[in-house]
């Protein structure tokens, strides 16, 4: 069976109700394909079946994550795994998400607010201020005159009890950077608790 038809065959299952057939043909052929075009196609059909219709999160991310291998900068990907991140309350692969993102914007406003997305994750869901602190480090040097960053990193400061110079530098926390690089987004804790 061809591609086309393998993607013909599984939506004709899906539509006739017989979703775990359907996901079967396309896992198959998702994992024999190799070009960009047709992981695509294959892998938002997949992961659509898997997340709206079967309900398995995680599979339908790893299906994303497969996309995301192949083509870095796929939006829609990003999209998706930020929606199923945020309602699968998978926080931490969340603010690799937005890292992800960060690689990818060229405005230094967007760029900016994606570093605030991120400190807000850090710091109110994955209790890790010193990240928070970093990203809103990286935030303030694309808008320095922001004053809501200026006091949520002065807040942020004041309750680390960081004072003096070292409010001037870094944190040094060792998985943040302006530009982030293409981890995976599945971590090890999203397998374990899966």
């Amino acid at each position: 069976m061809d591609a086309a038809d393998s993607l013909s065959t599984a939506r004709a299952l899906r539509a006739s109700g017989e979703l775990a057939a359907a996901a079967e043909i396309l896992q198959a052929e998702l994992e024999v394909s190799q070009k960009p075009e047709h992981v695509e196609r294959v892998g938002a059909e997949l992961a659509s079946l898997l997340e709206d219709e079967l309900g398995d999160l995680i599979a339908a991310a790893e299906v994303w994550q497969r996309v995301l291998d192949l083509i870095p900068d796929h939006r829609p990907a990003l999209d998706a795994l930020e929606r199923i991140f945020m309602s699968g309350g998978m926080f931490y692969e969340l603010a690799l998400i937005y890292e992800r993102r960060l690689a990818l914007e060229g405005d230094p406003d967007a760029r900016a607010s994606c570093h605030q997305r991120v400190a807000v994750i850090h710091e109110e869901l994955l209790d890790d201020p010193y990240a928070a602190i970093d990203h809103l480090l990286c935030a303030l040097d694309l808008r320095p005159d922001d004053r809501q960053l200026l006091d949520t990193l002065a807040r942020l400061y004041d309750q680390e009890g960081i004072e003096g110079e070292a409010r001037t530098r870094r944190v040094a926390s060792p998985h943040v950077s302006d530009a982030a690089g293409a981890a995976p987004v599945i971590s090890p804790q999203a397998e374990d608790e899966g």
